[in-house]
């Protein structure tokens, strides 16, 4: 068992396994967690990777329990094989990796503190390895600050970021910046200036830091290609958008757009930047100039469908939307956003039921938001059976169960159905009394509201 069967408290991938045990349980606690990393004064980022996979985990737990496995077993899966790679160079550090039926565990970095082994940092919160990075350079050990650079950026994550008003789950992932910055060779591109901008690139995107900002800000002023200055432009934007600095990330994202290498990642930080300022007339101008020069890219059919619901116009939003998801590239994330406009539009779309079913046999694409979404799209169309199984399927998958308000919304809907008015009531009762927790619970709230065709979930 893993309570008896960790690694000694000698060996690297020992502190990893704990983390692993404790961020996949049951109930986890940063409280927990914090003892078995070194120390930082910010928590933020890493608490928001660990929570991003214990959220993404719970659909893969159910299933492992459903076949029959205890939560021991699982996390006794996740910890029992764990490999060790030590970068070399005088710092001594430690890579340490797994795999587990829980889904893709994020690689963590561990170094010796106060005599004992602790985690740096992970590949989906890296900041510490890039202030690690830096220290070293200040003290001019380049061969180890190259060490961990060429350690790390193979297995760093893209950052996310939500899509406005999107339903929770739903985002879009950029590749890393610093794997552009730190792909040199040959030592003429591997040596301080390179190390220092790559770092601050393993900083900025994970926390924001105005550090980060001035690190890479003084970096593209020495840049010499378009190439480099692109590179360090989508550091810039990542590192601005965590950060919400809203303004310096439209001027550097028209910047990056101008850039052809990174056309298309500029438009994403300019839609994304507009939506956060709210300025949704001129998230439309753009999208429609976006549209002008190529009709089917997605990122400015959704960009123009959300400026167009804002502005109150779901009808022409759902011209938009349609053509979104009847491109057979598209997935469940952007149908959900179709399901969900027809609802609050009052108009529940059969034909957008059916756009789920190529989804609903994998379980891997489908999530609680998932069947909440068509429970409630059948429950409009008088499916009322069907959308009882769909709830039951949610909940199995909802980490909050029955806490917050959109199992209760669809009950009310499923016993309408059946003509229950009573319980209908009282289920409607009981949502309006919770909390929503993202965005889709809001939209699930404003089914309640006679008021939901011209109503848009509140921002962030």
């Amino acid at each position: 068992r893993y309570d008896t069967n960790l690694y000694p408290e000698n060996d690297p991938r020992y502190p990893v396994a704990r983390a692993i045990v404790e961020a996949y349980s049951a109930n986890p606690s940063l409280d927990r967690l914090k003892p078995l990393f070194t120390k930082r004064e910010d928590w933020t980022s890493l608490q928001q990777a660990f929570s991003r996979n214990w959220r993404n985990s719970v659909a893969a737990r159910n299933r492992l329990i459903s076949a029959g496995l205890s939560q021991e077993n699982i996390l006794d899966i996740a910890v029992s094989i764990l490999e060790i790679k030590n970068p070399g160079g005088a710092d001594l550090g430690h890579r340490v990796s797994g795999n587990s039926s829980l889904g893709p565990l994020p690689v963590m970095y561990v170094v010796q503190e106060d005599g004992k082994y602790k985690i740096l940092g992970t590949s989906d919160s890296p900041d510490q390895v890039g202030e690690r990075v830096l220290q070293l350079l200040a003290h001019h050990d380049i061969k180890s600050a190259q060490a961990w650079l060429d350690l790390v950026v193979p297995d760093v994550q893209g950052t996310s970021f939500a899509v406005q008003d999107a339903p929770s789950g739903f985002t879009l992932t950029l590749m890393p910046a610093v794997r552009y910055l730190w792909s040199g060779v040959v030592e003429s591109t591997r040596g301080p200036a390179a190390i220092s901008a790559s770092a601050a690139a393993l900083i900025g995107p994970f926390d924001g830091s105005p550090k980060a900002i001035q690190l890479l800000t003084e970096a593209r002023g020495h840049a010499g290609s378009p190439l480099e200055r692109g590179q360090i432009d989508l550091a810039l934007c990542q590192t601005f958008e965590k950060g919400k600095h809203w303004s310096e990330l439209l001027s550097c994202a028209r910047r990056l757009e101008a850039n052809r290498v990174f056309e298309h990642e500029g438009f994403r930080f300019v839609v994304r930047a507009l939506a956060a300022q709210e300025n949704w007339k001129a998230l439309q101008d753009d999208a429609g100039r976006k549209l002008k020069s190529s009709a089917k890219d997605s990122d400015a059919l959704m960009a123009m469908a959300t400026s167009l619901i804002h502005l109150g116009e779901r009808e022409r939003a759902s011209q938009y939307l349609k053509a979104i998801t009847d491109s057979p590239y598209s997935g469940p994330d952007e149908l959900l956003l179709e399901a969900w406009n027809c609802l609050l539009n009052g108009k529940p779309d059969s034909e957008v039921l059916s756009k789920f079913d190529k989804w609903s046999n994998i379980p891997e694409m489908t999530s609680a938001n998932y069947w909440y979404t068509v429970g409630n799209l059948q429950a409009a169309l008088n499916m009322a059976d069907d959308a009882q199984r769909s709830l039951i399927k949610a909940l199995d998958a909802d980490d909050r169960g029955a806490s917050g308000p959109k199992s209760w919304v669809l009950a009310s809907k499923i016993y309408e159905q059946y003509g229950l008015a009573d319980a209908a009531g009282a289920a409607r009762q009981k949502a309006t009394s919770l909390s929503p927790s993202d965005e889709m619970a809001k939209w699930t709230l404003l089914l309640l509201s006679s008021q939901r065709k011209t109503e848009s979930a509140p921002l962030h």
